[in-house]
């Protein structure tokens, strides 16, 4: 008997894509498509599927949204589709049973599927929850009735910009936020520091410093030189 399926992405292509790899597989069929938070809760609250493929970050709102809306849990299986790792965590949190990054193929469809079959499909997302946790510590950034979660290890620095941080990571990626650092400085863990008035730095990423008069210059692997003053030394 075929899994029926519904899917939700906000990008054409990627809808598109992941429609033909749907009903290219004999055991799926495809249900309904939405392509957007508003379109998907509607969708979600007439209908019900055996498996989701929910695109995390909508235009309009993020997935996570989307399900703390509905009256019920969805009943079936829920698999989420992103561009970006920094969900991982919290998408196995609220019970995914995996978790496709943007751009997949076949075979990574296939074996979530066999997944979806497997009668350790539980004990599969443990393992995989040991993995993401091993690799760093989540960071939950509130923004508003919205919550941003990160790897912290990802994170290079963080810039004020008035009202809004500006996250720049490792991969080069930027994000900005409406948090002010001050803010964004209390939920940081211990190897982040404020080095001056806009700039809190992750020290893990800090290779070499050189002392100034009046304070500090670092050197970052990725290149990147700041400066510290003195009045943030020994904070």
């Amino acid at each position: 008997m075929k899994k029926s399926v519904i899917t939700v992405d906000d990008e054409g292509p990627a809808l598109r894509r992941i429609n033909k790899l749907i009903n290219e597989d004999p055991r799926l069929e495809l249900l309904a498509s939405a392509n957007s938070a508003k379109q998907a809760l509607n969708l979600l609250r007439s209908q019900s599927a055996d498996i989701l493929f929910l695109d995390i970050q909508l235009k309009d709102a993020t997935s996570f949204d989307v399900l703390n809306q509905l009256k019920k849990p969805f009943p079936g299986r829920i698999v989420f589709v992103t561009a970006y790792d920094e969900y991982a965590v919290k998408a196995f949190e609220i019970g995914a049973i995996d978790y496709l990054l943007k751009p997949f193929n076949k075979e990574r469809l296939e074996r979530c599927i066999r997944r979806i079959e497997s009668s350790d499909a539980s004990q599969n997302i443990m393992q995989i929850l040991s993995v993401i946790h091993s690799a760093g510590e989540v960071l939950k950034v509130p923004e508003g009735k919205r919550t941003h979660f990160f790897n912290s290890n990802d994170i290079e620095f963080i810039q004020s910009e008035t009202y809004y941080s500006r996250f720049t990571f490792q991969d080069g990626t930027q994000k900005l936020l409406r948090i002010t650092l001050k803010e964004v400085e209390q939920i940081l863990p211990a190897n982040f520091q404020r080095i001056n008035k806009s700039t809190i730095l992750n020290l893990d990423r800090v290779i070499a410093t050189r002392e100034l008069k009046g304070g500090v210059e670092l050197d970052l692997s990725d290149g990147r030189v700041f400066k510290s003053s003195s009045r943030f030394l020994g904070q």
